[in-house]
């Protein structure tokens, strides 16, 4: 029983494509689609900052600083109530 926890662990944490980087991640970010420009961001559940975008090619890449203080505006006018 412990040889089967242990490699389902192992696989849980080689296999790391469905949210973030890396596990430990998926705790801490959320995935939200942006609809002003149609793609999933991972955003900071705590700072609300925005890391992560969805690529064309569907994996995640790193949001360039510059652009990071547009996605979390875009994110924060989204979300606010009306």
């Amino acid at each position: 029983m412990r040889k089967i926890v242990i490699a389902l662990l192992l696989i849980s944490i080689i296999t790391t494509s469905a949210y973030a980087v890396n596990i430990f991640d998926r705790a801490l970010y959320k995935k939200v689609l942006l609809l002003a420009i149609h793609r999933f961001v991972l955003v900071n559940r705590v700072t609300g900052e925005v890391k992560y975008i969805m690529g064309f090619n569907r994996k995640w890449a790193l949001v360039p600083k510059a652009l990071q203080v547009q996605y979390r505006s875009m994110y924060i006018a989204q979300t606010a109530p009306k």
